[in-house]
Order: C-alpha cells, then sequence, then structure tokens
C-alpha cells in the first residue's frame, strides 16, 4: 500500500505545496512528501529537518541517492517522520543543503529555504494507548547507513540489441543495498578480417534438395517463321437453303400464315408471318399538285416570293393614318375609374380594417391569459418559487461562510452575496447554476469554462475554501464593457486563493477564465480548477 503523496517544489528560498494536511497527530511515515529542487541546489548534500507544532521535537532527515524518485535527479520522497506529528497544529519543515570543497570538509556554498507551514490534525488518541511512534536516526546514523548502502553496491549489466540507447536503473538488492543495472547495446560489426590460406579441398558433399523455382524469364525475341504445313483434310459441307415456301395460310389480311425452310441436309424449321391491311387512298401526291410551277425549292430559298401581300380585305378605316376612338361602353368594357362591391371581390362586406385592427388591440389588452401560457412553456422561474443559498447546491453553506468574509460582505455596490440573489430573484432575473470537478490543468491554452445556457451579467463562483464574483464592468478608462474579478476572499487558506491574478473572456454564452502562468505552483486553483476539487458557478443574467 503507498502513502499519500503531498507534491513539494524547492525553488531557491522557498517552499511550495499542492496541499497543506500531512494527517493526523501519532501517524508515523504515513504521508510522502515528494521534493523536487531547482538549479539552485545543485551539487548540494540536502537535509530535511522536520518541527512539530508545539515547537518542541525536531529531527532531520538526510536526503540520500536511494531517496531519489526513479528516473529523476534531483526529485525525492522523504516520508513525514513521527516526530512532526505529535501534536495538533501547524508543523513545520525547511531544508537546507551545503557544497563541499574537493577535500570533502571545507563548507564552500550553503542554502536554506524559509519554514513551510503543513497542518497536523488531532486524532484524539488517549495517552492510554501507549501510541509510541518509531525514533528517527540522527545525522550520523542516516549517513553511515547510505554509506554502507554504497559501499555494499552491486551492479549488473545485459547486452541490448544492437542502435539501443544505453540505460541504468537504480534498485536494491535483498539486503536493502544500491543495486546499479546496466544496458549496454551490442556493438556495430567489425570490419571483416583478411582472407586466410586456402585449405585442402573436402570430400564432396551430398547433393542438396532442389531450390525454389525461379521468377520467369523476360520474353525473348520472335522467331524467324516455319515452313507451311501440310494440307489439312476437306471439312464437311455446310449446311445451305434449299427452299423457303408457305405451308399454310392464303395471305389474307389479318390472318398468319406459316413457312417452311427446307436444308441441303434434309432438315426443316417453320416461321411464322403476320398479314397486315392494306393501306387506303390514293396514293402519293403528285408534285403537279403541290408544286404546280416545278419550283422543287423550299420556300426559305425560293427567290420570286413578294415581300408585300394585298390587302383588298382590309377595311380601310384600318389602313388610315389616323384610327377612330370608342367609348368603354361602346366596346363593352368598363370605366377607367369604377368601384366594386364586397360581395363582388369575396370579400366579408361587414369588415373593415379599422374593425380587425380594434379586435387585435381588444387582444393584446387582455390579461385573463387567453391562450393559457405557462412558465414551464417558455422555460421562466416560477413567481412563486423561492430562491435562497439553501436550494443552490450543497455546498452553499460554505459558500455563504465565504461570502461573509469581511473582504467580500459589501462585493458589489455595497450588497453581499446573499442580497445580490435575493434582488435577482426578487426581481424575476435568470439564475443558472453549473458544477464541475477540477482537472489540474492551467495557462491560457487550458482555460475553465464555465458553459451557461444564457451569458449571465455577474457569476458566483465557489469550492469549499474559496470564493469569487466576475461581473461585466465599464471601467471609467474604458469604453466597452468587460469581464473583470471584482471581488475574491479565502476562508481557510491564505496562499493561491481563487479569481487571483485571471483573465475572463466570454464565447457565446460561454465564459473561459485563464491564469496567464501555467507553471505558477497556484495557477490551477486560481483559475478554479484545482484537481479533484468541486466548484459550483452561479450566473445571474
Amino acid at each position: 500500500m503507498s502513502n499519500r503523496v503531498i507534491n513539494v517544489d524547492v525553488s531557491d528560498s522557498y517552499i511550495s505545496m499542492t496541499g497543506d494536511t500531512a494527517g493526523a497527530s501519532g501517524a508515523m511515515k504515513a504521508t510522502t512528501m515528494r521534493m523536487t529542487f531547482d538549479d539552485h541546489w545543485a551539487g548540494t548534500s540536502k537535509t530535511v529537518y522536520f518541527t512539530d507544532a508545539m515547537g518542541e521535537a525536531s529531527v532531520s532527515v538526510l536526503l540520500s541517492a536511494d531517496a531519489l524518485v526513479d528516473g529523476t535527479a534531483a526529485t525525492y520522497d522523504v516520508p513525514i517522520p513521527a516526530e512532526a506529528m505529535t501534536a495538533e497544529g501547524l508543523a513545520s519543515v525547511t531544508v537546507c543543503g551545503i557544497a563541499l570543497a574537493a577535500d570533502n570538509m571545507t563548507v564552500i556554498r550553503k542554502i536554506t529555504t524559509k519554514a513551510a507551514k503543513f497542518r497536523v490534525m488531532d486524532s484524539e488518541i488517549p495517552s492510554s494507548a501507549s501510541n509510541e511512534a518509531a525514533v528517527t536516526a540522527t545525522d550520523k546514523q542516516q549517513m553511515q547507513a547510505a554509506l554502507d548502502k554504497v559501499t555494499n553496491m552491486s551492479v549488473e549489466a545485459s547486452t541490448l540489441a544492437p542502435g539501443s540507447s544505453a540505460t541504468v536503473a537504480k534498485g536494491a538488492d535483498a539486503a536493502g543495498n544500491v543495486k546499479l543495472s546496466f544496458g549496454l547495446p551490442k556493438g556495430d560489426t567489425g570490419a571483416t578480417g583478411p582472407q586466410g590460406l586456402k585449405g585442402d579441398t573436402g570430400e564432396k558433399g551430398d547433393t542438396g534438395a532442389t531450390g525454389p523455382q525461379g521468377p520467369k524469364g523476360e520474353t525473348g525475341a520472335t522467331g524467324s517463321p516455319g515452313r507451311d504445313g501440310t494440307n489439312g483434310i476437306d471439312g464437311e459441307d455446310g449446311r445451305g437453303i434449299v427452299s423457303i415456301v408457305r405451308t399454310s395460310g392464303n395471305g389474307a389480311a389479318g390472318t398468319t400464315d406459316t413457312y417452311t425452310v427446307t436444308y441441303t441436309d434434309t432438315t426443316t424449321s417453320t416461321f411464322k408471318v403476320y398479314n397486315g391491311a392494306d393501306g387506303t387512298g390514293a396514293g402519293d401526291m403528285l408534285a403537279s399538285v403541290y408544286d404546280p410551277a416545278g419550283k422543287n425549292a423550299q420556300m426559305a430559298v425560293m427567290s420570286d416570293i413578294p415581300t408585300t401581300l394585298p390587302a383588298s380585305d382590309v377595311p380601310a378605316w384600318a389602313k388610315a393614318a389616323t384610327k377612330p376612338s370608342y367609348t368603354p361602353a361602346e366596346v363593352g368594357a368598363a370605366p377607367s375609374v369604377h368601384t366594386h362591391t364586397a360581395e363582388q371581390v369575396g370579400a366579408d362586406p361587414s369588415g373593415s380594417a379599422a374593425a380587425v385592427q380594434a379586435k387585435l388591440d381588444a387582444h393584446a389588452a387582455r390579461t385573463d391569459n387567453p391562450h393559457g401560457i405557462t412558465c414551464a412553456k417558455i422555460g421562466a422561474q416560477e413567481a412563486a418559487t423561492a430562491i435562497n443559498l439553501g436550494n443552490i447546491g450543497s455546498q452553499s453553506v460554505n459558500w455563504a461562510q465565504g461570502a461573509a468574509n469581511a473582504n467580500n460582505a459589501n462585493a458589489v455596490g455595497g450588497y453581499s452575496a446573499a442580497q445580490l440573489l435575493a434582488a435577482a430573484a426578487a426581481a424575476s432575473a435568470k439564475i443558472e447554476k453549473i458544477s464541475y470537478v477540477g482537472t489540474g490543468t492551467a495557462g491560457p491554452s487550458d482555460p475553465t469554462v464555465l458553459a451557461f445556457t444564457k451569458l449571465p451579467k455577474i457569476v458566483f463562483l465557489f469550492n469549499y475554501y474559496h470564493t469569487c464574483i466576475l461581473a461585466k464592468v465599464k471601467p471609467n478608462s474604458y469604453s466597452d464593457e468587460i469581464w473583470t474579478v471584482i471581488s475574491n476572499c479565502y476562508w481557510f487558506n491564505s496562499t493561491g486563493y481563487l479569481g487571483y491574478g485571471v483573465s475572463v473572456f466570454e464565447d457565446g454564452t460561454t465564459l473561459k477564465i485563464s491564469y496567464g502562468n501555467s507553471t505558477y505552483s497556484y495557477a490551477s486553483q486560481c483559475q478554479g480548477n484545482l484537481q479533484g476539487t468541486t466548484y459550483s458557478a452561479i450566473g445571474i443574467s
């Protein structure tokens, strides 16, 4: 079973941790601090000092090579010793590193860190339980134990495939001593040596098995024509037709006749022919009828067709330059200006535009909800539904404690978060709550996404310990509204509080929150995306 791990970054003279609770009093080496050192600590011998919450018990742990995490050069696993877990409260941890001269005696450089605090909870184990913890070895004992492990170190090696990268892994043998396992790639084949003297001819060996057939060779060139062959024997006589004779029927219109075919080999076959009726009429029209002038040409290419035709049948008034005029009555038409009755155009004789408008106005002014519209049909909040901190989620009590903090009591315009929610409910504003669990990522390329169905005007974002308020405002020096963190607070932890140093952007109905430096130890906590932490966001629009 593995320990719970608290990740610790040691950068220059500062220590930062991903969590601050080491466990309950009386525990021993049940929680491991995984310490990663930056380049300031390169080349130093490192010692970690733990002090209990009462300031009475201190113990040191020498970081030897066997504490290194596999595959790393500057990350050590340090179990928290029993001496640091003796009392409830805030215990401390600090690190000291020294670099020695070539004589391994003279200290040429020393670096220490600012003490960092971690919490030890009260286990309330009675003294009668005799909960005696093991005592951590002294520095001298730790150094001797580390020296023994190196002195008794064993080494093994194995051959890897040619071209592989060399490997080395640190482990321990059955006695707990350091064991190094090397993997060495097989070298390249050396150059061929000079040919030796020719040996005596050996006896002829047995004939080997026939090898597989080789691939088909290319087609060779065409050879010269061969001599004519001898004439073949005559073939059998072909089958020809001797006669075709109608053997039944009389050719009458509308009847079918049968014809018999006789072949040269005396065999026969038959086929049937249907007799159609004779055509009627005098036959083709003669040229003397349709071309009496003997033109024998198409109309389009005839040259003697006149461009004008006689109009002896056109009345004289139609040829006159001034045509006569007529009244609508003379030609049976309606006058140019006339009216129609409602019945003539199929309209309601009793209706009018004014009457229709009056009916529309009367319907629009009705307050008795003639169409039966409900809040559920249009997705609105029921007017009689109470909206308070008690029905926004299981975290409402802790969030209310954060909102009551002195830094946040008058967060927006002199009103607290509870007062803002009450005012929004009274004004029938849309209140939407979403929840999510943090993934631990942070930075501009990994923003925290709050996806609302309607873009809010103000957002309350909180977890168990922290609360911040985001709002879209228009500062004095800006011409447009921008999203900003107008209040943030912490209830328990004073480092990396929610909303600190973040940027907020909107994308449709979605808000994206990001911390500029993704490598900052508390970037995900400030951004509202701490690994495994449950968050809730309440948007008011």
